[in-house]
């Protein structure tokens, strides 16, 4: 090993490391990225701040779908097996970066959490039907991602393949990779919106490190093909896992009872969640309250509030009556438009139960004082209590703070919130996320009034005033834009 200080105008900012040789028994550290394969490259450099990377000479195609380039390269006998990294808009001027393509026997968690710490975002990794694992990271790392694999040892350099943003909002979709760039198709994809009537359902599942369980509740989603999950967003620090589930109503199903597939298919989600997940054994930094922790509808495209608001209830009743889970609706399906918020602050959400600002174990018997709107009165430890509403679209964005100080992270997030005199329609609370990392997260309750650029801006402003460094932030889903046309691909695919 050779470490040599980095300096940047006079100051020392990080070291550079190299590893010569991989040894004949490779660390716990190549375990986790590379496995133990023998086709891993002897020579393996490893760099610890993405700032002083080598630039790649990788030409970007701009005048051609870089999806029929690679089915086209990766259809001959003895082709390469290229790694594709590519930016999707995900609102305004925020994006997100993937990678597709590294071989299955490297670890992605480990080279995501290397990642994210090199380059002072959030990511994830999603699993996709077609594709196999993809990592998405936020903002445009595309330049930086492409160093870090080739200069890693994990990729060659000739076996990148970089793409371009696409006018129709992306270049990849998470259910679909062949996607037109033409004119036609845009115009088709839109006069298609037009017409649709779709409910969108976001189901949070308090788990994301138990594989077996996730896999339990993601095979009961295939039971129902016409609901498709467009986004699947897994955060291992808060335990705590995401799915955005859709599908198409008619007018003459507008009353979205027992047939409705979007019901049925997060119904059996539910089912299976409760039976895979003990919420005694469950430990995380986000707040929750039961297993199925919150399920929200959204109309999309010509559906109503309405609408949705009828499925949520009609789902409400059957998790309540058949699952025997205490469930609370607000919204636009509480009679007097409860909100979410005061729901939670009534059944304590918002207080760490453990010290670490963990939230551990099941909810305390005396937890119940609020009577719910369907199902038992009484609590059952291992499953909490359900809550379920619908509302217009809802962003979720979080900012990361390069501190341990939760107090002063939750004072920031209290002075961006509406509630706190800040920011109209943004909802903000103060997170641990990682070791040496917290959060600010929002709920935008109305993204085209006041939007993510907006917010962070003010955490930054308000972090200044503390002291307090902050990174780029980070959707957990994409724009509703972007959920719809990935629906509407990934059907007309199927069909």
């Amino acid at each position: 090993m050779v470490s040599l200080p980095l300096v940047r105008d006079g100051a020392r900012v990080g070291r550079l490391s190299f590893i010569r040789e991989v040894p004949e028994k490779p660390s716990s550290y190549h375990r986790q990225v590379f496995g133990v394969s023998s086709r891993i490259s002897r020579s393996l450099v490893l760099i610890s701040v993405a700032m002083f990377m080598s630039e790649l000479d990788i030409q970007i195609p701009t005048t051609f779908d870089p999806f029929a380039e690679a089915n086209a390269e990766d259809s001959g006998a003895g082709s390469k097996e290229y790694v594709h990294v590519r930016i999707q808009q995900r609102n305004g001027r925020k994006s997100l970066t993937t990678v597709q393509g590294l071989k299955k026997e490297f670890s992605y968690n480990k080279i995501l959490k290397d990642l994210k710490k090199e380059f002072c975002c959030n990511g994830t990794v999603v699993q996709d039907p077609e594709l196999g694992q993809v990592i998405q990271l936020q903002g445009d790392q595309r330049k930086n991602v492409s160093n870090f694999l080739v200069q890693a040892g994990i990729v060659k350099k000739e076996t990148i393949k970089i793409h371009v943003f696409s006018m129709l909002g992306c270049d990849y979709c998470i259910n679909c990779e062949v996607v037109s760039r033409s004119p036609a198709f845009a115009t088709h994809i839109s006069s298609e919106m037009l017409k649709s009537m779709l409910a969108c359902c976001k189901l949070y599942i308090s788990e994301s490190r138990n594989a077996i369980a996730l896999d339990s509740i993601e095979r009961a989603a295939k039971l129902h093909p016409e609901a498709i999950i467009t986004n699947i967003f897994k955060d291992e620090v808060y335990n705590r896992v995401g799915y955005t589930i859709v599908s198409h109503f008619t007018p003459t199903n507008s009353s979205l009872d027992a047939s409705s597939p979007l019901k049925r298919a997060v119904f059996s989600m539910v089912k299976a969640a409760l039976e895979a997940i003990d919420l005694e054994l469950h430990s995380g930094t986000h707040p929750r309250v039961g297993v199925v922790d919150h399920i929200c509808f959204h109309p999309l495209a010509q559906a109503s509030l309405d609408q949705a608001a009828g499925l949520a209830n009609s789902l409400a009743a059957d998790i309540g009556h058949k699952l025997q889970v205490p469930t609370f609706v607000y919204g636009g399906v509480h009679e007097r438009g409860k909100t979410l918020d005061a729901i939670r602050r009534e059944l304590g959400y918002f207080k760490p139960s453990s010290s670490g600002n963990q939230w551990t174990g099941g909810l305390p018997s005396d937890a119940l004082l609020l009577k719910p709107d369907h199902g038992p009165t009484e609590l059952t430890g291992n499953k909490g209590v359900v809550i379920v509403g619908a509302t217009r679209w809802v962003d979720n964005y979080n900012v990361p703070v390069l501190t341990t100080n939760i107090e002063a992270v939750r004072r920031i997030a209290r002075r961006v919130s509406g509630r706190g005199g800040g920011l109209q329609s943004v909802q903000a609370m103060g997170l641990v996320h990682g070791e040496n990392s917290t959060e600010v997260a929002c709920n935008l309750l109305d993204p085209s009034s006041v939007g993510a650029d907006q917010v962070q801006l003010e955490v930054q402003r308000l972090a200044h005033e503390e002291g307090l460094a902050v990174c780029e932030g980070y959707f957990t889903d994409f724009s509703q834009e972007r959920v719809i046309e990935t629906y509407l691909r990934t059907i007309k695919s199927c069909n």
